[in-house]
């Protein structure tokens, strides 16, 4: 399994310091882990930006664990193609960077005006089908969250794979979400997913004041040991990515740097 760091890790310093994505693979190589998770919305001047990094993360010996966009599917008719397209653009530009593959979402959990709640989940079956084509043309696999809005349980999950049916199409599993949005244990989803899973984000959490609150990976109530030694057992060899967001109990500095040393252990890294 490889141990990567997707850029959301360090959005407090993104929005305090204008953290490039540079730094961001800097930060990364030092930390000595083997790849980074790039997104779409942290570009500063994009087209240099995609044709500098394929040079550094060479040199820096890490790879790019996956592009990630953060598209919605769940959408007025006008929207919705316009969500399709950014879809489309973001395949294009993992293309580009040599990702192999590229995290979407389904949809929010905010439904618009003259959409009706039983219909999300069509407007979201809909909208991948419709970049499934794309994701073939550039060998780039789509690998979905769970999310906050659809899909969030395990059976949400399968429900949109088994209406896609492609193998373009597979699972970011986020262990933390599962947890925090549904109560659902993430060890069980696992067992329900581990066959299509293809991304795996890490992330812990606490409760603080009857809420879940991010943080410092191996400090708090999700089981991110025991999922990691399952998807392992399992036979996944692919992109374990930390997804920290505890920013308000350790700033990403200090937290990211604490959440990959116990990662490591976990994974047996040196």
């Amino acid at each position: 399994m490889k141990l990567s760091v997707t850029m959301m890790s360090f959005q407090d310093r993104v929005k305090s310091e204008k953290m490039s994505v540079a730094q961001f693979i800097d930060e990364c190589a030092a930390l000595g882990v083997d790849a980074v998770d790039i997104l779409e919305y942290f570009w500063q001047d994009k087209e240099r930006e995609i044709s500098e990094i394929p040079g550094q993360l060479k040199a820096k010996g890490l790879e790019i664990g996956a592009f990630c966009v953060g598209n919605n599917f769940v959408a007025l008719p006008e929207d919705h193609q316009k969500q399709v397209d950014y879809v489309l653009e973001g395949l294009r530009t993992a293309s580009r960077l040599g990702a192999k593959r590229m995290r979407i979402f389904g949809g929010s959990q905010t439904i618009p005006e003259g959409i009706r709640a039983e219909d999300r989940m069509g407007l979201v079956i809909d909208g991948i089908k419709k970049c499934i084509g794309a994701a073939e043309k550039y060998g780039i696999v789509m690998a979905l969250e769970n999310h906050g809005g659809i899909p969030i349980t395990s059976d949400e999950v399968l429900e949109i794979l088994r209406a896609v049916d492609s193998p373009w199409l597979k699972v970011n599993f986020d262990m933390g979400n599962f947890l925090s949005y549904v109560g659902e244990d993430p060890l069980k989803a696992a067992e329900k997913l581990y066959k299509y899973v293809d991304l795996i984000h890490i992330k812990d959490l606490k409760l603080v004041d009857g809420k879940y609150k991010s943080c410092v990976v191996g400090e708090g109530v999700v089981p991110v040991k025991e999922c990691l030694e399952f998807f392992g057992k399992m036979g996944y060899n692919g992109y374990a990515s930390l997804e920290y967001e505890g920013w308000e109990l350790a700033g990403s500095t200090e937290g990211v740097a604490r959440s990959v040393e116990y990662l490591k252990g976990v994974l047996k890294k040196d």
